[in-house]
C-alpha cells in the first residue's frame, strides 16, 4: 500500500513494486493547460483499485483554452478506462469553491461514501484553495477511508528563466478559504505566516492588504525539487526584507525543503503555540503545493488560525515544463 510516511514515497519508481491498495478507491483530479496533469495517469493505476473517479474543470478555462479542454477530456477518457465507465466530471466557476463541494457530494451519493475506503486525489495542478476545501471535506466526510496525496512536479518552472520567467501576476482577490476563517480577537494584534515560493508580487500584496502588525516568514531551507534549480526563494527573502523590515520578524527564523509538508506543518504549530495569546494568527496559503498541505494539515487542527488564499489576477499558462518526478504520501 501507500504508506503513511515521515516523507514522501517517489512513487514513479515504486508504483510496479509496492504501491497498490486494495478495496473500492476513490481518484480525483483536475485540469489543468500544464503537461503535468497526465503524470499520474501515464501510468498504469490497476494497483490502485480504482472504482470511481472525478474530474475537475474550470468552465471558463474549457471554454476558452483549448489545451485545458483537451486536457479535461482527456483526463475523463483515460479513467474512464481505468474504472470501466464514465468518471464524473465536474465543471464550476473559478471562485465557486462550496458550489465545487456540493457537486463533489451530489456526485458521490451516500452509497458511495459508504463503500469508498480509499481516496486518492491527485493534487499536481489543483489551485490550492480548491484543493484545501476538497480535502477538508474528503477528510470530514469519510474519516474511515485512507486519504492519499499524489504530486507531480514538473521538469522545470519558468521562473528560473533569468528575467523572463513568471508563475503570476497581480491578485484578483484575496479572501479567506471556507472553513479555515479562523477566529479573531480585537485586543489582539495580527501575525501573518507567509511560506516563500517563487511569486514575489504575490507575496508582497498579501502583506500589504492584510497589515499585520508582525511577519514570520518560512524559508526554503536547502532542499529543493531540483539540485540545480536555481534558489529564487532566498532572492525573494531579501527583496521582501527590504520592503517590509519594519514588520518582518528576522530573529524568529522557520525553513522548510520545497515537498517537506511535515517541516511546514510543524512550523506552523510551533508559531501557533507560541503566540496564540497575543495575536491573531494567519497563513497564507501560497508556496509549493506539498508546502501548502503542510499548513492545511496544521490549519486543521487549529481552526483559531485564518487561512487565505490570494489568487492571482492572471497566470502563465506556460508557467512549467515538462513531467518531474511523482511522489505519494498519506494525510
Amino acid at each position: 500500500m501507500i504508506p503513511k510516511l515521515s516523507a514522501p514515497i517517489e512513487f514513479t519508481s515504486r508504483l510496479k513494486e509496492g504501491v497498490a491498495l486494495t478495496g473500492n478507491t476513490l481518484f480525483v483530479c483536475h485540469a489543468s493547460y500544464e503537461q503535468r496533469a497526465y503524470g499520474v495517469t501515464n501510468h498504469d493505476l490497476t494497483r490502485l483499485s480504482l472504482t470511481h473517479a472525478i474530474v475537475i474543470g474550470t468552465t471558463k478555462s474549457i471554454e476558452r483554452k483549448a489545451n485545458y479542454k483537451a486536457c479535461f477530456y482527456e483526463l475523463i477518457d483515460r479513467l474512464g478506462r481505468a474504472i470501466g465507465r464514465a468518471p464524473v466530471s465536474i465543471q464550476v466557476e473559478r471562485d465557486e469553491l462550496i458550489p465545487m463541494i456540493r457537486k463533489v457530494h451530489d456526485a458521490l451519493g451516500e452509497t458511495i461514501h459508504l463503500s469508498i475506503e480509499n481516496i486518492v486525489v491527485d493534487a499536481s495542478v489543483f489551485p490550492k484553495d480548491r484543493l484545501w476545501v476538497l480535502l477538508d471535506y474528503l477528510h470530514r466526510v469519510n474519516s474511515g477511508a485512507s486519504l492519499y496525496v499524489l504530486y507531480t512536479e514538473p521538469s522545470s518552472y519558468d521562473t528560473e528563466t533569468p528575467n523572463l520567467g513568471w508563475l503570476s501576476k497581480g491578485v484578483k482577490r484575496l479572501v479567506s478559504i471556507p472553513g479555515f476563517n479562523g477566529r479573531q480577537n480585537s485586543s489582539r494584534k495580527t501575525l501573518l505566516v507567509v511560506i516563500v515560493g517563487h511569486e514575489q508580487e504575490r507575496m508582497q500584496i498579501t502583506i500589504r492588504n492584510t497589515e499585520p502588525s508582525k511577519v514570520l516568514l518560512i524559508g526554503q531551507g536547502t532542499e529543493q525539487y531540483r539540485d540545480d534549480a536555481p534558489r529564487l526563494s532566498d532572492f525573494i527573502v531579501g527583496r521582501l526584507g527590504q520592503d517590509y523590515a519594519h514588520v518582518i520578524d528576522f530573529g524568529e527564523k522557520y525553513v522548510a525543503g520545497s515537498r517537506d509538508y511535515l517541516a511546514v506543518r510543524d512550523a506552523i504549530r510551533e508559531i501557533y503555540n507560541r503566540h496564540k495569546d497575543a495575536f491573531n494568527i494567519i497563513v497564507a496559503a501560497n508556496s509549493t503545493k506539498l508546502q501548502s498541505i503542510g499548513a492545511l494539515m496544521a490549519c486543521r487542527e487549529h481552526r483559531a488560525i485564518n487561512a487565505i488564499y490570494a489568487e492571482p489576477q492572471l497566470y502563465n499558462s506556460e508557467m512549467t515544463n515538462g513531467i518531474g518526478r511523482i511522489w505519494a504520501f498519506g494525510l
